[in-house]
């Protein structure tokens, strides 16, 4: 009798072994999901300014920076640009109700300290190639990415500068279909 309930005891172990290891399993994959996907999320931030590069590129300029710095006072600038000169094409954009969310941000938004992107980081999702320039005469410096609220729409400023003036200043347009994000749009305010 007591061997017999020593065997049906083990046998109950090596159930609940058997189950505690399919429970482990199942969380160690939920987990690994959850971590991929909040690395996915932080990431996508740099497809976005990879696809404003590539822009560039492929306009001709191919020089990439050690690093790009992101400033949210390019908003306000934009902001000033817009009250001497306005860009009808940029107004036009600014009141459409698809991005009507980013004059909330010009507006509201407060300038925030700069932080940097290096351009190692960026290099894996340009699709065009671009060549690292070390010198300190020419940068680029981007805001940072304004999302609406439903996630599916964004939009980013670049500027380039040498050390005497501001070069160029853009606005890109994204927005994610099918599950991918592509530019849309791109807009030199004064220049329109």
């Amino acid at each position: 009798m007591e061997i017999e309930n020593i065997k049906t005891h083990l046998i109950h172990l090596k159930k609940r072994n058997v189950n505690m290891r399919i429970i482990l399993t199942f969380i160690f994959i939920s987990i690994t999901s959850v971590i991929n996907a909040q690395k996915a999320d932080r990431n996508s931030h740099l497809c976005l300014y990879a696809l404003a590069i590539d822009s560039r590129i492929k306009q001709g300029d191919p020089r990439l920076p050690k690093s790009i710095i992101i400033n949210d006072s390019i908003w306000e600038e934009l902001k000033e640009l817009q009250s001497f000169g306005s860009s009808i094409k940029l107004d036009s954009m600014l009141k459409s109700n698809n991005w009507s969310f980013i004059n909330e941000v010009i507006f509201n938004e407060k300038a925030k300290p700069s932080s940097i992107i290096k351009s190692n980081k960026i290099l894996p999702y340009l699709k065009n190639s671009a060549i690292l320039y070390k010198a300190n005469d020419w940068s680029i410096e981007a805001s940072k990415l304004k999302f609406s609220k439903k996630c599916d729409r964004a939009a980013l400023t670049v500027r380039t500068s040498s050390k005497n003036e501001v070069l160029s200043l853009s606005i890109y347009f994204f927005e994610c279909r099918n599950e991918q994000w592509i530019l849309t749009k791109e807009l030199a305010p004064w220049l329109m």
